[in-house]
């Protein structure tokens, strides 16, 4: 449940005025204020009602935070529920929704719009365009800002990559995505913590789960100075030293393990990741540049952030949120308050779609959202991750965790990264690997055929029933990601 009072967004909106020289985004290196967002989402407004038809849904094909901000805030406006792609291709979003769109985006994506028959929308951002706010938008952001049971009913659609299984939309209360910024807000941030002493610099898109809550939304409901575009490259992070402020840096394990030795110049209060699992090459780059702990978050975009550790190593187990709870399922089903078995979880803003009901051990009944994640729990509630249902396959009878064996691969010298799949020859089921060697690793193959490192991997890999070892290899400079920087299996198995 929310406090009382608690200052959602467009109670914000509504005391603009008293903001305005508060920077809240740096766009385009110039600062703009709630002020300015109020003006940018008016503007929006604006073009939506002076459109023919009147379809149910917005896709949003922007990035830039005060775009997306602004966009979010014009749909809410005008109860059209906006839907944020988990990329930008408009087929795969279209396809998925089977419903009326309209399409707003962001001009400098060079989206062509002529081969669909929906509308598209460009987001006004002509700076030198003089605005006053529309009486009938100021009157309904004033009416959202007094009821703040209003406002927590509104929606948003978040739709899922299908990197773990096939592509769908995820409907979300405002409300439901304010108790779970509440949660983490205080997992974050300290009590004596001024959050205008801090700015938010993130490497990772707004059009997923992980982006929208933890670069968007957390620096809003906060107040945190963000950069409104995506940082693409480490060097981009020293442009903003001048600033001063204390840095909390939202990205992935994809972009952690690419950092290289130089050392960061900013003053970091956070570094937050998820997205993925940290590897040891995503730590090293990690306390390399940064020098910091990371808060490594688990979640999903149909549960949001549930758990959380801050680690400067790969060991140390996971926690619920403090008004969450973690179970693992017994033999029989039930909700068990430590061993091993499949994840379960307690978390109020987590969708009643994807909840069931199952008993715990008093024989009371508890609605929980099951994972695929196997875990071992410990009776503190401590727990960690032993890998994915989808990832463990039989081989002639033999259970075969596939995320152990790539941790196995990669205590080779010979390899930096690696990604099995399951893989079948001759009506054989086996594994198949994708390999990022690493410098040795490459002056070995130089001199070596690829059938020769296939018998040094299979003479030197420990701790790995033999007949799980791959028998069919291939060589890349880095693995396939999606989008959101989880690795892309279902491309690996198209190589193969």
């Amino acid at each position: 449940m929310l406090p009382k009072d608690y200052r959602t967004i467009f109670y914000k909106l509504s005391q603009a005025e008293h903001n305005n020289n508060q920077p809240l985004f740096n766009y385009n290196h110039e600062d703009r204020s709630w002020l300015d967002l109020k003006l940018l989402a008016n503007k929006i407004y604006l073009k939506l009602l002076k459109q023919n038809s009147s379809p149910e849904y917005a896709l949003l094909l922007v990035d830039d935070s005060f775009l997306l901000a602004a966009s979010l805030i014009a749909c809410w406006s005008l109860q059209l529920t906006p839907i944020t792609p988990n990329s930008l291709e408009i087929e795969q979003s279209q396809k998925l929704l089977k419903e009326d769109l309209i399409v707003l985006y962001d001009q400098t994506l060079n989206i062509s719009s002529h081969h669909y028959q929906i509308p598209f929308i460009a987001i006004p951002t002509n700076e030198n365009e003089q605005s006053s706010i529309d009486p009938s938008f100021e009157q309904i952001v004033h009416s959202y800002a007094l009821n703040i049971e209003l406002e927590c009913a509104l929606k948003i659609i978040q739709l899922t990559s299908g990197s773990t299984g096939n592509p769908k939309k995820i409907e979300h209360t405002l409300g439901s995505l304010y108790e779970e910024n509440f949660e983490i807000t205080h997992t974050i941030l300290k009590p004596e913590q001024k959050t205008h002493d801090l700015m938010l610099l993130a490497t990772v898109h707004n059009f997923h789960a992980f982006g929208f809550q933890f670069r968007l939304l957390f620096s809003l409901l906060n107040n945190i100075y963000s950069y409104s575009a995506m940082v693409s490259y480490q060097e981009q992070f020293d442009l903003f030293a001048i600033y001063k402020k204390e840095t909390i840096v939202v990205t992935s394990p994809g972009f952690l393990k690419r950092l290289d030795q130089q050392h960061c110049k900013l003053k970091i209060a956070n570094v937050i990741s998820a997205g993925g699992k940290l590897t040891e090459r995503a730590f090293y780059g990690l306390n390399n540049y940064f020098n910091h702990a990371v808060i490594d978050i688990l979640g999903s975009t149909e549960t949001g952030a549930v758990a959380y550790r801050s680690t400067t190593n790969m060991n140390k187990p996971l926690q619920a949120f403090k008004n969450n709870k973690v179970y693992c399922l017994d033999v029989q089903n039930n909700l068990a308050e430590h061993g091993m078995g499949q994840l379960a979880i307690k978390a109020s803003y987590i969708p009643l779609a994807f909840k069931q009901k199952l008993f715990d051990q008093s024989h009371n009944s508890q609605q929980v959202f099951v994972s695929e994640d196997l875990i071992e729990l410990d009776p503190s509630g401590f727990f960690r991750i032993l890998g994915r249902l989808s990832r463990v396959i039989k081989i002639e009878d033999n259970r075969i965790a596939l995320d152990d064996l790539e941790k196995a691969l990669m205590q080779l010298d010979l390899i930096k990264e690696c990604a099995v799949i399951p893989f079948s020859s001759h009506q054989r089921e086996t594994t198949a690997a994708l390999l990022v060697l690493s410098t040795e690793g490459q002056k070995y193959l130089s001199q070596n055929s690829l059938g020769k490192l296939l018998i040094y991997i299979r003479n030197n890999v420990v701790g790995i029933n033999p007949i799980a070892i791959p028998r069919k290899i291939a060589i890349a400079d880095q693995l396939p990601l999606t989008p959101n920087g989880k690795i892309n299996y279902p491309k690996i198995e198209e190589l193969f």
